[in-house]
């Protein structure tokens, strides 16, 4: 067995080598007669010290010692009170001995046994200074039709990317540790949720709303309403010439684009929106602070009222 550990300042994680869900090949093991600690990284386990004696724990377990006549039945000289496995020797699901259905079995337990492990090989494959815990990325997402799908996906842990090398030689349990970032599709999923979901729809609106691409403006209160008319009997779909009929309304602002962006998909992005910012981090408790800085910075942004100047009619803008 060769098992490849890391070591923290509270312990050792370790692994073994070609490890699967289908075969475990540290169940059961004890160092020192100390069990292992199962982690939140499917095959690694915690151990506080990896120097002790390694043992295979054979867990408490029942056997089957005899059986014993049912109390409904007398004992006789062909029904025994009690009789040895062999009796039951020509048992079989086909053909069942014909005194079985009298007889249940009497357990005997058998206690919890060590057997020493020989061989096996540990390598110590990284140190990590401090103690290294789960660090869980969960944003929570809208589908490509948000109105109907909700939010019925997350962007998580699996969707991290690492440099190649990275990928190649981090054990799975430190690739959260490592240098990494999401696709441009990925940071764009989690900017479009926090936008619609944090908005403002006093102070601005979302003009573009599509999986490919998003909009922003701003809604901007004019320094002086303004009129404009409108003719209330015109349709495009009406084949009878109407009489107009004007109506006066007045304009009281104006909408200006503060933000837009696209995620790269299939390699391009959408016509001539910029692509979207990929989110990147030292470590994945770096990418999930950069990622909060950011959203929390672009919503104060967009967020923040303002309104015409009133000395310059609209050239310019005041908080």
């Amino acid at each position: 067995m060769k098992i490849q550990a890391i070591k923290t300042s509270d312990g050792y994680f370790v692994t073994a080598e070609g490890m699967n869900s289908y075969n475990n090949t540290l169940t059961n093991i004890v160092f020192d007669r100390k069990e292992l600690e199962t982690t939140w990284k499917q095959g690694w386990y915690k151990i506080s010290d990896i120097t002790g004696n390694i043992e295979r724990k054979i867990p408490e377990k029942k056997e089957i010692e005899k059986y014993q006549l049912k109390e409904e039945y007398e004992a006789t000289s062909k029904t025994p009170q009690t009789v040895e496995l062999e009796f039951f020797e020509s048992d079989s699901y086909d053909e069942p001995h014909p005194l079985r259905g009298l007889y249940e079995p009497v357990f005997k337990i058998i206690p919890v046994t060590y057997v020493e492990e020989t061989d096996v090989e540990i390598e110590v494959v990284a140190e990590l200074e401090g103690k290294l815990v789960e660090e869980k990325i969960n944003f929570p997402v809208y589908g490509q039709y948000p109105n109907t799908d909700g939010k019925n996906w997350s962007v998580k842990n699996t969707e991290l990317k690492l440099g190649l090398v990275d990928e190649l030689v981090t054990p799975e349990i430190l690739k959260e540790e490592r240098p990494c970032e999401l696709s441009s599709a990925n940071s764009y999923k989690i900017i479009r949720t926090h936008i619609k979901d944090n908005i403002d729809p006093k102070v601005a609106t979302i003009s573009s709303d599509y999986d490919f691409c998003l909009t922003v403006e701003k809604r901007i209160p004019l320094a002086e309403k303004e009129t404009y008319q409108v003719d209330e009997n015109f349709t495009l779909f009406s084949r009878r010439k109407r009489k107009p009929k004007l109506v006066t309304k007045y304009r009281v602002e104006r909408r200006k684009e503060i933000y837009k962006i696209a995620p790269k998909l299939n390699g391009k992005v959408y016509s001539e929106y910029p692509e979207t910012p990929i989110f990147r981090g030292e470590n994945a408790r770096n990418l999930k602070s950069n990622i909060n800085e950011y959203l929390s910075s672009l919503m104060k942004e967009i967020n923040k009222p303002l309104k015409d100047c009133p000395t310059c009619k609209g050239c310019g803008v005041i908080d």
